[in-house]
């Protein structure tokens, strides 16, 4: 799921580029929702018409959970928006140290799990390990990492690097010691996904993206609605038809992304 929401299972950065420019279209619907909205502040308890016509229960059903959605709009649209800046202008992450040694063995005991454990331990007490990452090629160090003193980091933040071979501490990485693009980089993954406190911000954040998911489909519902209406009336799909030429990127967007992910699954 994760890979599929990430960069749709196809090869190379351009898919990853695909799904976080959707962060500024989905910015941009936020701003014209509340322009088009008039005095949208009145809506937070204005309750749907439920007496009325289902189009019109809809559209308030729509403008309401859209309004208690604004903060989660705007937190994913962000989010995703930033994801796009990092990976296309900004490098921000911090390197990891490289060792000299070559890869650790693949059958590693338990003792040694511990020997680590201890170091990093001993270089950041009180570190809540998490994870502890063996090399993936030549060069790269254990990486001992795991929640330390910080809120809002993501959980491979701090770490201890250790030289697989000789045991060494080559390096550490703390939240506190990281300047504000640093930290940002470690700070949208839980924002983005809600991984931050438990079980409680995680189903805050199932609950609102299933009211965000909603929404689309009532969007929709309401505007081929009005559409009907509207021909009903008289009018012709051609007065109907704004986007010109635009529609027929968005009918290659909304096909291929299906078709990509599934040919590369």
């Amino acid at each position: 799921m994760r890979a599929l929401h990430y960069y749709l299972f196809a090869p190379g950065t351009i898919p990853m580029y695909v799904v976080t420019s959707l962060g500024f279209i989905l910015i941009l619907s936020l701003v014209t929702g509340l322009i088009t909205y008039k005095k949208f502040w009145r809506g937070f308890f204005r309750m749907p018409r439920w007496h009325c016509d289902r189009r019109t229960w809809f559209g308030d059903l729509h403008r309401l959970i859209g309004l208690w959605s604004l903060w989660f709009v705007a937190l994913i649209g962000l989010t995703s928006v930033w994801y796009f800046v990092e990976h296309a202008v900004l490098n921000l992450e911090t390197p990891e140290p490289v060792v000299g040694a070559p890869m650790v063995q693949q059958r590693v005991t338990g003792r040694q799990i511990n020997v680590w454990a201890a170091l990093a331990h001993k270089q950041i007490p009180g570190l809540a390990i998490t994870a502890i990452s063996l090399p993936y090629e030549p060069g790269n160090p254990v990486i001992v990492q795991g929640q330390w003193r910080a809120w809002l980091v993501r959980e491979r933040t701090n770490a201890v690097f250790i030289d697989p071979a000789t045991n060494q501490i080559v390096g550490k990485r703390v939240a506190h010691d990281m300047g504000i693009g640093g930290r940002l980089v470690h700070t949208a993954d839980p924002l983005h996904f809600g991984n931050f406190s438990g079980l409680a911000a995680k189903l805050i954040w199932v609950v609102f993206g299933l009211l965000l998911t909603g929404m689309a489909g009532s969007g929709a519902y309401i505007y081929a609605k009005r559409t009907k209406l509207a021909v009903s009336s008289g009018i012709g799909l051609g007065a109907l038809n704004r986007l010109g030429v635009w529609k027929w990127l968005s009918f290659v967007a909304i096909t291929a992304i299906p078709v990509v992910s599934f040919l590369y699954w």
